[in-house]
């Protein structure tokens, strides 16, 4: 009996050893498959590094002193949004119903800054908005707004509120200053005597990797090109007409269609008035 035990307790020690040898199963501890697992951690690992990438582009642009107009816009926007939840809230606990319209008010014109300036919404919103308001298809038309909108969100008082509504009013400022100097130039360029098969030559050559169309900087390239110098701001603003789709480039017929609808015989620029 003494020996059948022992042998047991060597049998029951053998076995003990050997799993504990043996190489993981394919189920973590949790019971999760370790590819499942890896995967997992890869996809982490890349979106982290892509929000770092974002993150540093945007850190790049603010030490150069720069960020895209419509970036600047959308800021303000959200900030309009959120001051405006929370002034409503404090207005219907304080049954101030005349500042809780307000808020309101403030609320929907900040929305209608992130439709006009993200593609968080259907294109159709922008459209639709575009249809009955005409004057937003304008860049000078969005800093009008812009700078109503900051003057109503200026006059609910608290600090937030004044600092939010000065920075709206900046922005609208200078939508309305930097599309009027981009339709002037612009215009300039559209009387030069160019043919179309130069033009096309033209956009031919910026357009690198022959795909049929252009991105803004490409843009930005064709009208130095052209003879003619935009700043970083007044490109924003051009293209911000030529690219009516928001699909980040624009065919050379859609350039031309542009190009071709300046009246000869109108000083002021002709539709590009529409920038």
């Amino acid at each position: 009996k003494h020996q059948n035990r022992k042998k047991q307790t060597h049998q029951a020690s053998s076995r003990t050893t050997t799993m504990a040898n043996e190489p993981q199963s394919e189920y973590g501890l949790e019971g999760a498959p370790s590819d499942s697992k890896s995967v997992i951690a890869e996809t982490a690992s890349r979106a982290g590094k892509m929000a770092q990438d974002k993150l540093m582009e945007l850190r790049t642009m603010a030490n150069e002193g720069y960020l895209p107009i419509r970036v600047l816009a959308q800021i303000g926007g959200l900030a309009m949004i959120v001051l405006s939840i929370l002034g409503f809230i404090n207005a219907i606990i304080h049954l101030n119903f005349l500042v809780a319209l307000v808020e309101v008010y403030t609320f929907l014109l900040g929305l209608v800054v992130i439709i006009l300036e993200t593609k968080a919404f259907p294109k159709s919103f922008e459209q639709s908005l575009s249809k009955y308001a005409l004057f937003l298809t304008f860049v000078w038309g969005r800093g009008c707004l812009y700078f109503v909108a900051g003057s109503l969100q200026a006059t609910q008082g608290s600090l937030a509120d004044i600092i939010a509504g000065c920075y709206m009013i900046l922005v609208g400022i200078t939508y309305i200053v930097v599309g009027r100097m981009t339709a002037g130039k612009l215009s300039d360029l559209r009387k030069s005597l160019i043919s179309q098969e130069e033009l096309k030559k033209k956009f031919q050559e910026v357009d690198v990797d022959q795909s049929g169309t252009i991105t803004m900087g490409q843009f930005k390239n064709l009208t130095v090109n052209m003879g003619l110098e935009l700043n970083r701001r007044e490109v924003e603003a051009a293209w911000m007409y030529l690219d009516k789709d928001d699909v980040g480039e624009i065919s050379y017929e859609e350039f031309l269609s542009w190009w071709s609808s300046w009246d000869a015989s109108d000083d002021t620029g002709g539709k590009f008035e529409f920038v």
